[in-house]
């Protein structure tokens, strides 16, 4: 008797699966594509995968997608998903991207690992290769610098650079494709085959947005000696009847952030 394999994945089907309309997928498949967890699925998953097909699955793979962008309901992507996508767009609209190539997968995962509710922003992305010779999507944030590389057997993977460990960046042009290189304190990190264009303002964009962030760091790190200074000021001129009470107590509470 033939062994029951996964449809997706072509490993062993075993005891653990998700049930569709025409067949099952395996655990480690449910896991990986966020149906459920290795303790067990929720019913509004069951309900949805009992009117759906392998078919359906195997589509939703290919585009890239888990089950966590999808709607239960109609199959479709979640409105909040797609509301974050379509920020996502805007920001890449607005920082004038235009080199993508091989990175659809590693796009849609955007929305589940940008902070966009505290504010992180994309300054500019574009697509390279990595030094295990793999496309991957580089995006340069407001906080941080990420790549994401989305294998079909390996999920996705990050490698995420905080602003203020960047150390520095260059960038070398060849006849068509060129490459960044960042520093990471005492690593570099490289990554070639991005368009021209694309590397320079890549390689700009980390070093601008490093340079800005540390200098926020510093404003915000640095101690309020002048404090003193300026409340002296502002008694001075209370002193000399060119302000009221009322006005020195309001400049005094904004001065102390009180």
């Amino acid at each position: 008797m033939a062994k029951k394999v996964c449809p997706i994945c072509g490993g062993k089907l075993g005891m653990y699966r998700l049930r569709f309309k025409d067949g099952a997928i395996c655990q480690k498949c449910l896991i990986k594509y966020k149906f459920g967890n290795i303790i067990g699925v929720r019913p509004s998953v069951v309900n949805w995968a009992s009117s759906h097909t392998i078919a359906d699955v195997q589509q939703m793979v290919n585009d890239g997608k888990d089950f966590s962008q999808m709607n239960p309901v109609s199959g479709t992507p979640s409105e909040e998903y797609q509301q974050k996508m379509d920020v996502i767009h805007s920001q890449m609209d607005e920082a004038g991207v235009s080199d993508l190539f091989g990175t659809k997968k590693e796009i849609k995962e955007l929305p589940n690992i940008l902070d966009l509710e505290h504010g992180e922003k994309i300054i500019y992305l574009a697509s390279g290769m990595d030094s295990d010779g793999n496309t991957v999507l580089i995006v340069c944030t407001n906080t941080r610098v990420i790549t994401i590389d989305k294998g079909p057997l390996y999920g996705v993977k990050t490698n995420v650079i905080p602003l203020d460990m960047v150390n520095g960046v260059t960038y070398s042009n060849g006849l068509e494709l060129g490459k960044i290189a960042i520093t990471n304190g005492a690593l570099v990190i490289g990554y070639s085959n991005i368009y021209n264009d694309a590397a320079k303002k890549l390689a700009e964009a980390i070093k601008n947005q490093a340079y800005i962030f540390k200098n926020k760091s510093i404003e915000k790190d640095k101690p309020n000696n002048d404090f003193a200074d300026q409340i002296r000021s502002l008694k001075s001129l209370l002193d000399d009847g060119i302000i009221t009470q009322e006005e020195f107590d309001a400049k005094k509470k904004q001065i102390l952030g009180i």
